[in-house]
Parts: C-alpha cells; sequence; structure tokens
C-alpha cells in the first residue's frame, strides 16, 4: 500500500485534502520504513533524526537508559499511534 494510504488513515489527517497529503507526504521529517523487524534499533541517542514517526503495523516501543544501561519503558506505540523525535 501506498505511504499516502497510510497517512489518511491516521485521525489527524483524516480532513486533508489528497493535494495536502502529498505535500505531507514529500517531508523530509517523515521517514518511511517499508519493515523493520522485531528488535531493530529505529533511533539511538547516538544516531538521531528529526522529524515524525507513524506506526502502521506492529508495536514500537519506546524506552530511556539510566546511567547503568537499564532500559526504562516510557510506552509502547501500536498501529496508527505517532511519536515525534
Amino acid at each position: 500500500m501506498s505511504n499516502l494510504w497510510y497517512l489518511s488513515q491516521i485521525s489527524i489527517f483524516e480532513e486533508m485534502s489528497p493535494e495536502e497529503m502529498r505535500e505531507i507526504d514529500q517531508l523530509d521529517t517523515i521517514h518511511h520504513f517499508n519493515w523493520i523487524t522485531k528488535s531493530t534499533l529505529v533511533q539511538t541517542p547516538e544516531s538521531t533524526r528529526e522529524g515524525f514517526y507513524f506506526v502502521k503495523e506492529g508495536k514500537l516501543r519506546l524506552y530511556k537508559l539510566n546511567d547503568n544501561g537499564k532500559q526504562f519503558t516510557l510506552g509502547i506505540l501500536t498501529r496508527g499511534n505517532i511519536t515525534e523525535s
């Protein structure tokens, strides 16, 4: 399915015209990943990308590390959720 179709399924975009959707799809701050395998790191403190991430399918875990390296889950995103970096 096209990126525009996925964007149109997210409630904040549902009232936008097709032209507005195409403009948003072309923004540098939207990152499209076709498929990410389980346990893949999308972003780390050493490799950050500014922008928005839209979860098309599956789950995305947001976490922080403490000084000892222990992970603390901040949230679990699922289909249709958005996060900003």
